[in-house]
């Protein structure tokens, strides 16, 4: 899997497509943290005896081919992350060519002891990977709390818009106890004429330049747009000629136009409905 220009593979039976989210933030955030400039492969594999052996290997990484191999046996996903963290400064190191300077061993004993380069190099590791991945999870964590706290203040605004016109409502439109129906539009347009709202807007279809368009609160272009009628399609996708026999004779009369005020009524129904829709819920 190819995640934000990282490569993913994972060589397991466990289920780690939870933390692609995550890291899908994470790994371009390290990479500007750390400095690497090369691309690198991330592998999420597996080892049973490994998983059972308390001090055994949580992750490493294979500077000749820029790899990091981390396990994930039974280990939380923060962790696991953690680790790929401190492997992605050892991709750094190899950036800068760190891998490349000369290091002394001494058998078994552990390098970090022996060689005062590769101390360096781990204690490096330890520290930039683990306040780098702190850093995110604290900005993570930040920006999902501002985002928590702008949703909640657009749900107390809309409520207390709802609020606020159902009792507008109540005051113009007089109900008996108990009558929670939905409101009609004739409730509706005397609710708007109370407070005061006036609709006079150019119909769909009928032309003038006289015609000023004052929408009430709520009422955006994009709702005219929608509230449009729609042109019916031709079922068979063409125009069809109307059949006239030769004793019949279709005339155009005024009676045949369509008002201007039936079309202003019209559209004057489908703006109330449009605020009601919006704020009544």
């Amino acid at each position: 899997m190819n995640l934000e220009g990282f490569d993913l593979f994972n060589e397991t039976d466990e289920d780690v497509s939870k933390m692609y989210s995550h890291l899908k933030e994470f790994l371009p955030f390290s990479k500007k943290e750390m400095g690497y400039d090369r691309p690198v492969t991330i592998r999420f594999v597996s080892d049973a005896e490994n998983a059972q052996n308390m001090l055994g290997k949580t992750a490493f990484y294979n500077p000749t081919i820029d790899e990091v191999s981390v396990y994930v046996d039974s280990r939380h996903p923060k962790d696991i992350m953690r680790s790929i963290s401190h492997e992605l400064v050892h991709h750094t190191q190899n950036c800068r060519g760190e891998f490349n300077k000369e290091t002394t061993t001494e058998g078994d004993k552990p390098y970090m002891q022996v060689d005062s380069h590769l101390f360096e190099m781990e204690r490096e590791a330890f520290e930039l990977g683990s306040v780098c991945f702190r850093t995110w999870e604290d900005n993570y964590k930040y920006s999902q709390r501002e985002n928590k706290k702008m949703n909640i203040n657009e749900e107390t605004v809309r409520a207390a818009i709802r609020e606020t016109l159902m009792k507008k409502i109540k005051e113009a439109v007089v109900r008996g106890p108990g009558d929670n129906s939905p409101l009609t539009p004739e409730e509706i347009k005397l609710f708007l004429a109370a407070s005061g709202h006036t609709v006079e807007v150019f119909p769909p279809g009928v032309s003038g330049a006289d015609v000023e368009e004052e929408l009430p609160p709520g009422i955006t272009a994009d709702d005219v747009a929608e509230m449009s009628p729609e042109e019916e399609e031709d079922p068979l996708g063409e125009e069809q000629e109307p059949v006239v026999s030769d004793d019949e004779v279709v005339e155009s009369t005024e009676e045949d136009v369509v008002e201007e005020s039936t079309d202003r009524e019209w559209y004057r129904n489908a703006l109330n409905g449009s605020l009601i829709k919006r704020f009544v819920k």
